[in-house]
């Protein structure tokens, strides 16, 4: 290769890279609209771009479907305008929060046992996206019960720390035999506190 052509060559990588630079674009603001309940925080952890970094749109659909996911909005739109110069971009994150409460009520009954089941949770309390519930259960003339907390992203990072305190009654049928054959006996509730930590 003559030196001409490595002039020419050096000169289309260089121009190449000058016009990458020149095209590049970076996250200038990110604006929330829509909260209400949830802190912003929650929001920021999600997404793959921060301010001041530049981005791929790869990047910001990822981020947006991050959203979604979540389960706590019912919609999670990103939208990107021209910021303060061409090379700066805002990016726009609309949200509509659901409500996340949700009761729980069961009553049934046979066999000669009835069983209510009464409780509630919630996904983002205090709008920090934690978990956290509590259910009472009675069955026949036994009474039981679990409260639970569980954190999806613990120490800030894609983990799950899920902590349940339960008592807890069954109803178990009994078998036995007589003359080589099988019998109900009658029936028990099995009762037991443990403390589970996963």
């Amino acid at each position: 290769m003559n030196q001409a052509k490595l002039v020419k060559l050096f000169l289309a990588l260089f121009l190449s890279a000058y016009s990458y630079l020149l095209s590049a674009k970076s996250i200038e603001r990110i604006d929330i609209v829509g909260l209400k309940r949830t802190k912003p925080f929650v929001v920021k952890r999600e997404l793959l771009v921060k301010e001041g970094q530049e981005f791929s749109k790869k990047q910001i659909k990822e981020s947006c479907q991050r959203l979604r996911n979540l389960q706590i909005f019912a919609t999670a739109e990103c939208v990107l305008t021209e910021g303060s110069s061409p090379q700066s971009n805002v990016l726009t994150i609309t949200v509509d929060e659901r409500w996340t409460t949700i009761p729980i009520f069961k009553y049934s009954s046979g066999g000669g046992t009835s069983q209510l089941i009464i409780g509630t949770y919630d996904i983002n309390v205090f709008g920090n996206y934690l978990e956290l519930g509590g259910q009472y259960e009675r069955t026949g003339d036994k009474n039981s019960g679990v409260v639970w907390y569980r954190n999806k992203r613990f120490l800030g990072k894609r983990l799950e720390l899920f902590l349940n305190l339960w008592s807890v009654a069954r109803e178990r049928t009994l078998i036995g035999d007589r003359d080589n054959k099988t019998i109900i006996k009658n029936g028990t509730l099995l009762n037991c506190f443990p403390f589970k930590l996963e």
